[in-house]
């Protein structure tokens, strides 16, 4: 596991702040760049940070982990529990994710304002954390996104 490294204190946990300050993350890449996260968006469904439980509309359902920087979760209609971990965030441009879902995916994820322009830092510190450089991004990356609607289908 990397060193958990955060960028802002408050009272909340690094998971909790992360789901507070993005209702809508993007990610960017991940370090396998097998593009199996690229241009998946997550937004912001249910979020308690009293009771400590959030769902993004990705199939997630997230609860409070065993340390400030864990995250259960459980995926679809599985009741099958893993553990994810807030690596490193800004709480306002980026963050990057530790998921084990799909096999250990170090994944960056920004906000929706910087999507098509993901600040240097955010780029540093993924291939700091994560040990791979992203790939190019520019707004025809993510070209089904351009109204932001919810795909219904899966």
């Amino acid at each position: 596991m990397k060193e958990f490294r955060r960028s802002v204190m408050t009272s909340l946990t690094a998971e909790a702040q992360v789901f507070a300050a993005f209702p809508y993350a993007v990610a960017i890449s991940d370090a396998d760049n097998d593009t199996i996260f690229e241009c998946l968006t997550a937004t912001r469904k249910d979020f308690d940070p009293e009771a400590k439980t959030v769902t993004k509309h990705v199939g997630f359902h997230h609860t409070a982990g065993a340390t400030p920087e864990a995250t259960n979760f459980t995926v679809g209609k599985s009741t099958v529990v893993e553990v994810a971990h807030v690596v490193w965030s800004d709480y306002k441009d980026c963050a990057i994710t530790e998921v084990p879902h799909f096999s250990d995916q170090c994944t960056l994820w920004v906000s929706k304002a910087v999507e098509d322009l993901v600040p240097l830092y955010c780029l540093e510190q993924f291939h700091d954390v994560c040990g791979v450089v992203v790939p190019l991004h520019d707004s025809d990356l993510c070209l089904d996104d351009e109204n932001d609607e919810e795909d219904d289908d899966d």
